[in-house]
């Protein structure tokens, strides 16, 4: 059996210059693709950060009364092996003071199932809307921690972009 060689398809120089510049063209988009995901990055870590703040001002803002719930059937317990994580959940029951409704409501929140009692914010006008006092903080700090990794984030991108430019600078010369 004879073999049949195969004609190598004859690429024009034009063919040649632009697949040569695709190969070098691609480290250049993957570096700009890693500036504008750091920047995307730093953006949502800033919306967040924006939407924790929000919650937590019109929780402070609209949440004014307070009442005490019993907190009942609490168990909290510990999982993991060398990274212990702790779990809870308990019930709350709430006595009426003639505007929040009585009413037992669940959490699993671990720092809650420890205590006896606990203290809750709500709004007169829609008592639908309230929150723990031991949680009040937990939006704020959730604010902050997003509003820093943003900084961090964008100041990487900066940086990053700093040293691309410099880079494309070099390479000009």
């Amino acid at each position: 059996m004879a073999q049949v060689k195969k004609k190598k398809k004859h690429i024009s120089s034009s063919e040649a210059f632009l697949k040569k510049q695709k190969q070098k063209n691609k480290p250049d988009r993957l570096k700009i693709g890693l500036i504008v995901f750091t920047f995307v990055l730093s953006a949502v870590f800033a919306v967040a950060s924006g939407l924790f703040m929000k919650d937590h001002f019109h929780r402070k803002n609209h949440c004014t009364a307070d009442i005490v719930g019993e907190v009942t059937n609490a168990s909290t317990w510990r999982t993991g092996g060398r990274r212990h994580k702790y779990h809870g959940k308990a019930d709350v029951v709430v006595k009426s003071d003639g505007v929040f409704p009585s009413q037992t409501i669940h959490t699993t929140s671990y720092y809650i199932a420890k205590q006896k009692s606990v203290k809750i914010f709500y709004d007169p006008d829609n008592t639908k809307e309230y929150y723990f006092e031991s949680n009040f903080a937990d939006s704020r700090s959730l604010s902050i921690l997003f509003a820093v990794l943003s900084v961090i984030e964008l100041l990487f991108g900066i940086a990053i972009t700093k040293a691309y430019l410099r880079s494309k600078q070099r390479q000009k010369r």
